[in-house]
């Protein structure tokens, strides 16, 4: 199914290239946009452990989900790329005794539109997003888990509006709407959560990249082929730069510790969201940067008197090289070492701590409408580190994560003495 979905998306990206307009240029490539927007779920029925008959059926109410969703409308208005900050899981209350809350905490995402959007005109999309949902089913005062898991979205809808401002009407489809939740410390319960929810947003567009430029640079910029080298401006050696970005790791393998001692708490924690902050020096004629990186990422698990905090403290070097540019999209691929401190406690009791040296993988991408004169930059960094692990008391705890730094903004001090 992955792999047919994968497919019917990868056809229709192509489409939508082939259907763009040669003159089509460089600066009006992409428009940002911000949109707040709410995700309604329907009633369902949760499960609820009572000891003298086993499972019984809860039934939870409508629940509101609001979001701040930050996006670009990407290839002349025919793609939407965002990703969605949750403000919080509003729902009514199920009963006196049980709650219940369900909500997307990391989400990222892309739509297409078979028809380019443009004012005054009704245009479907249909879209997919890698996104973390969460649930909890709270019973009086029992101290319940909120659980994670990745899954896929899929959504569809309109969109409609004139100039700046676009409203959002859509559907959303999670195509894995069940989990074994953990009622109590030794009891789980499978519950079937919503397969769709609706979508409402209101939007607001912007223009950035043009915007007070003068007329000779813009046109200067608009030369450059649809796809180019990222070297291809005339430059000189390098530039140092810093960058300061919000992050989220996510852990990809199951601790064998936890399966074991704590069955009722997530196996694959996601780190509360952290400041990535960076220095480094952008060798602007080898198309190639080398960045130091320092991390402070907090893990937390709680439930059933257990709180359960792993602390990683990480300086990473890395060296990564650009591969191309498309329209100011310039992805880039590299390695990295990070000399890590892990730390693990359980009820402030420390339960292990390690010192150790970790490779990994770092990819990503920039987003620039000029080249290597750009002082500003949008870049997006994603880190694998597969091999890093902790022993606790024999047992092993996987710390193989996938480091997620959204938005990081870039400044490089000496570009705008060169670029003037």
């Amino acid at each position: 199914m992955k792999k047919l979905l994968s497919v019917i998306w990868f056809i229709a990206f192509v489409f939508a290239l082939q259907a763009q307009d040669s003159t089509k240029v460089r600066l009006n490539f992409a428009q940002t946009y911000l949109e707040l927007g709410t995700n309604i779920y329907p009633s369902f029925t949760g499960r609820v452990w009572e000891t003298s008959e086993g499972g019984v059926n809860q039934q939870h109410p409508l629940s509101f989900s609001p979001m701040l969703n930050i996006g670009g409308i990407h290839f002349w208005g025919r793609g939407d790329f965002y990703i969605s900050v949750p403000f919080a899981s509003l729902a009514t209350s199920s009963s006196d005794q049980v709650k219940a809350e369900i909500s997307e905490s990391v989400v990222t995402g892309m739509r297409l539109m078979p028809w380019a959007l443009k004012s005054g005109q009704l245009t479907p999309y249909l879209g997919a997003a890698w996104i973390v949902s969460n649930f909890r089913q709270k019973v009086d005062q029992a101290d319940n888990p909120l659980f994670n898991k990745n899954e896929l979205r899929l959504d569809g809808g309109f969109l409609y509006g004139k100039q700046d401002w676009l409203f959002r009407l859509g559907v959303n489809g999670y195509p894995k709407h069940r989990l074994d939740y953990p009622v109590d410390a030794t009891h789980f319960q499978t519950i079937q959560t919503p397969a769709l929810s609706a979508n409402l947003g209101i939007i607001y567009t912007f223009e950035t990249t043009a915007k007070g430029m003068k007329p000779e640079v813009a046109n200067q910029l608009n030369t450059y082929a649809n796809f180019s080298k990222p070297d291809e401006a005339k430059s000189h050696f390098g530039d140092w730069f810093f960058g300061i970005g919000p992050s989220t790791s996510f852990v990809l393998e199951s601790s064998a510790y936890n399966q074991k001692k704590h069955a009722f708490v997530n196996q694959r924690s996601i780190s509360k969201t952290y400041l990535d902050l960076a220095l480094g020096y952008h060798f602007n004629q080898a198309r190639m940067v080398t960045a130091l990186a320092y991390r402070h990422v907090p893990f937390k698990e709680k439930a059933y008197g257990l709180t359960q905090n792993t602390v990683k403290n990480s300086l990473l070097f890395e060296t990564y090289y650009y591969l191309l540019d498309y329209h100011g999209f310039t992805p880039y691929i590299g390695l990295n070492v990070g000399i890590d401190k892990l730390v693990i406690k359980e009820n402030e009791a420390l339960v292990a701590e390690k010192n150790q040296v970790t490779p990994g993988i770092t990819f990503g991408w920039d987003i620039l409408p000029g080249k290597t004169e750009q002082a500003f930059v949008l870049r997006t960094n994603l880190r694998w580190v597969p091999f890093q692990k902790i022993s606790i008391n024999g047992e092993i705890h996987s710390m193989n994560q996938l480091e997620y730094n959204v938005i990081q903004a870039v400044w490089y001090p000496s570009r705008k003495k060169w670029y003037k």
